[in-house]
C-alpha cells in the first residue's frame, strides 16, 4: 500500500501543479481583458481561436473553464489533505471511500467535459479556414477524426487518473467489507 500511496501522492501534486498553471493562465487572460480591454491571441486549451470568436464570448468561455478548474482544484486539494489518512490504519473509513469516489467521478466528468469543449472549439476554429472549406466530405471526415484524436491525446491522462482513483476507491470499499466481516468474527 506504501507504493500506491507514494504514486497517488505524486500524481495528485503533479495534477495540482498543472491545473494551477492552467487556472493562472486563464486568470491572466481575463484580467488582461478587464484592465486593458485587449486579449491578444485567443488561445484556450491549446487551440488558437483567432478571429472566429468575439472577445466577450471568449472571456465567457474562459470564465466557465476557470470555474470548472476551481471545482477540480477544490477536490484535488481535499484529496491531498486526505492522503496521509490513506496511509494509516484508518484506510478503510467511509470518509476515505466517499472522498475517493467523489474525486474520481469529478475528474472523469471534467475530463469528458474538457474533451467535448476542445472538440467544439477546434471545429469552431477550423470551420473558417480555407483548407476545411475546400475539402470534400471525406477530407472533412479525416479532419474531424484528427481533431478527435488530438483531443483524446490531451485528455486521456486526466481520465486515466480518474479511473485509477475510482479503482482505488473500489479496493478500499472491498477492504472495508472484509474488515467489517473480520471484526464481526472476532
Amino acid at each position: 500500500m506504501e507504493k500506491i500511496y507514494v504514486l497517488l501522492k505524486w500524481l495528485v501534486f503533479g495534477l495540482l501543479f498543472i491545473i494551477s498553471i492552467h487556472f493562472l493562465a486563464l486568470l491572466v487572460k481575463i484580467t488582461k481583458y478587464l484592465v486593458f480591454n485587449n486579449i491578444g491571441k485567443k488561445f484556450l486549451l491549446s487551440i488558437d481561436l483567432g478571429q472566429n470568436l468575439s472577445d466577450s464570448w471568449f472571456i465567457f468561455i474562459c470564465m466557465l473553464v476557470s470555474f470548472v478548474l476551481i471545482y477540480l482544484l477544490y477536490y484535488l486539494i481535499k484529496l491531498s489533505k486526505q492522503l496521509p489518512f490513506l496511509k494509516d490504519e484508518d484506510l478503510f473509513s467511509n470518509r476515505n471511500l466517499i472522498l475517493l469516489f467523489s474525486t474520481g467521478k469529478v475528474i472523469l466528468a471534467i475530463s469528458f467535459l474538457f474533451f467535448m469543449l476542445e472538440i467544439f472549439l477546434e471545429f469552431l476554429s477550423s470551420i473558417d479556414t480555407k483548407t476545411f472549406v475546400k475539402e470534400n466530405l471525406s477530407g472533412r471526415i479525416w479532419i474531424g477524426i484528427g481533431i478527435i484524436f488530438k483531443s483524446l491525446y490531451q485528455w486521456i491522462p486526466l481520465c486515466l487518473f480518474g479511473v485509477i482513483i475510482l479503482m482505488l476507491a473500489e479496493l478500499i470499499k472491498k477492504g472495508s467489507l472484509f474488515k467489517k466481516e473480520n471484526d464481526l468474527t472476532i
